[in-house]
């Protein structure tokens, strides 16, 4: 049986990290350092670590706050937070061995409410190689409600709001996307809320939408995938293409839960993974070797486990 091993790779962090491995299977970790400042580590060809402060303002907002992390096709990182001192999402990224920055366009007029949940994927570009390397964010609009997208379209982020802000529902919150295959077209999972204060726990939905084309948002297909009354307080996560698996955490049932569309199967599969006591962020990968097969990481502080 394969063991995992060790290392320790900051003794002072204060939350956020993000895993990815480049080309070359080297690991590059970013992370919020012990003050909020954003950091990025990169194992060298000897085994240790380099570490390297990420220039620019702002302060990765808290324990429970997001750092995603993309490697391009040059080896190059992006890097996308959200911004505890300016409310707003931050989109940092390496060429030519400086730091650039560019702003998101997220809320309307400018609003500094920005964003409440985002998620972040490069282009693989490999069937549209003009595509390759461009940045996409899925998030939840603050000043709307409403789940919004953007991409680069001719050098410039254009906000979209995929699903309409709606006086009743909060739409689009804890997004996670995911490309179908090397196409352009997404997959977005994401929860809504009804805004009835005096309910608790809340009216909640679970989704699923496809987006056809992203540069004028232009949606496709949308999946219910739950809805009832209970709580979820944590990002989504969503893998697959044509099929496709979804992992959120009921917290009022104390429940990771997964919903599966498989082709085979007449309608969505929902299935509860395993009680939880503490919330939990689930991610979801899929089973290369087992048809329709996926496994689920996470952590509820009393356990960390992959099922």
């Amino acid at each position: 049986m394969a063991m995992f091993s060790f290392d320790t790779v900051a003794a002072r962090t204060f939350g956020g990290a993000c895993l990815v491995l480049d080309k070359n299977s080297n690991p590059h970790i970013a992370y919020a350092g012990d003050r909020g400042h954003l950091m990025l580590t990169t194992r060298d060809v000897n085994g240790g670590w380099i570490y390297e402060l990420v220039p620019g303002k702002g302060l990765v907002g808290g324990q429970d706050s997001r750092v995603c992390l993309q490697i391009d096709s040059e080896g190059n990182p992006h890097i996308a937070f959200y911004d505890y001192d300016s409310d707003r999402l931050i989109y940092r990224f390496k060429r030519n061995y400086l730091w650039e920055e560019t702003p998101i366009p997220t809320s309307r007029f400018g609003d500094p409410r920005g964003v409440s949940g985002f998620d972040f994927r490069l282009h693989s570009g490999r069937i549209n190689p003009e595509l390759r390397d461009t940045p996409y964010f899925t998030f939840h609009d603050l000043t709307t409600n409403s789940l919004g997208f953007t991409r680069k379209v001719a050098g410039q982020f254009k906000r979209i709001l995929l699903i309409p802000e709606d006086n009743v529902w909060n739409i689009g919150k804890h997004p996670s996307m995911v490309f179908e295959g090397d196409y352009e077209t997404l997959l977005i999972a994401y929860i809504e809320e009804l805004e009835d204060y005096t309910a608790n726990p809340p009216h909640t939905r679970v989704r699923v939408t496809r987006i056809d084309d992203p540069s004028k948002g232009i949606v496709g297909f949308t999946s219910l995938l739950e809805s009832g009354r209970f709580k979820i307080a944590g990002p989504t996560s969503i893998t697959g293409a044509t099929e496709w698996c979804v992992a959120y955490d009921d917290q009022t049932n104390r429940k990771l839960k997964a919903s599966v569309f498989d082709l085979s199967l007449t309608e969505i599969h929902n299935e509860i993974v395993t009680d939880t006591v503490f919330p939990v962020v689930p991610s979801v990968a899929r089973d290369p070797m087992i048809r329709g097969g996926y496994r689920i990481a996470f952590s509820d502080a009393t356990k960390t486990s992959l099922n």
